[in-house]
């Protein structure tokens, strides 16, 4: 097994929207007291956190569209925009 980090901070903290960073699991509390934690604290949290790192993350929602495009291609994605816009207008005629 590889030694871990220092820190399981990725770089791309969400605590200022979220209440557990999306990136690297711990609750703001813990991100922000870090530096002043016992080794067998910071031991705590990399145990409830370790098992969450190794799960795929999931991708944001832009992230699935620009697949979803990658996917099926720009006249793909035309035709899906031809048929919703199509449904929009039979519905509101309706």
């Amino acid at each position: 097994m590889t030694a871990r980090p220092d820190s399981p901070c990725k770089g791309v903290c969400t605590t200022t929207y979220d209440e557990v960073c999306r990136a690297c699991h711990r609750h703001y509390l813990e991100v922000a007291n870090w530096g002043v934690m016992t080794q067998a604290e910071k031991d705590a949290v990399w145990a409830r956190i370790e098992p969450l790192r190794e799960m795929p993350e999931e991708s944001s929602p832009v992230e699935q569209i620009t697949d979803l495009v990658l996917a099926i291609g720009v006249t793909g994605v035309a035709c899906f925009v031809a048929t919703v816009f199509a449904k929009i207008l039979i519905w509101s005629f309706t």
